[in-house]
């Protein structure tokens, strides 16, 4: 069980560290209630909160995408459309790697960060993107 609990906590240290910084975020707090139950407390439940977080921000990422498209004028939505499309084509490579290095790994502590290595990418993006929309 102790080693459980240390790989539990060296896991979700660098997503609790995330989180906390737009902890206001409705998926982000979402997403910290659902680790903090008691019922979602094993590995297997706490990726489940990190894989429902990461659908979220999807969401929150293509919302914010369609949302910018309009506000832009020509010349700079084709900008953001060639940015969008390689960090499509940078995230879609990434998770390749990601499940060729994890297939190598046994333990909690991996299944833990490798969701959020999933999780982060998508949350930054969304993020991004909804600040360009922000100052369009």
């Amino acid at each position: 069980m102790r080693t459980f609990t240390c790989a539990l906590l060296i896991g979700v240290a660098p997503l609790a560290a995330r989180a906390e910084v737009a902890a206001a975020d409705p998926i982000d707090a979402a997403m910290r209630t659902c680790l903090a139950r008691s019922d979602m407390s094993s590995t297997a439940g706490q990726v489940q909160c990190m894989e429902t977080a990461r659908i979220g921000w999807k969401t929150a990422l293509d919302n914010a995408w369609q949302q910018l498209q309009p506000e832009l004028p020509p010349a700079r939505r084709k900008e953001w459309q060639k940015s969008q499309a390689s960090w499509q084509a940078s995230r879609d490579a990434e998770t390749q790697l990601l499940a060729a290095v994890f297939a190598t790994t046994r333990g909690t502590m991996y299944v833990l960060a490798e969701a959020d290595m999933q999780l982060q990418p998508v949350r930054d993006r969304a993020l991004a993107l909804r600040s360009a929309v922000a100052k369009a």
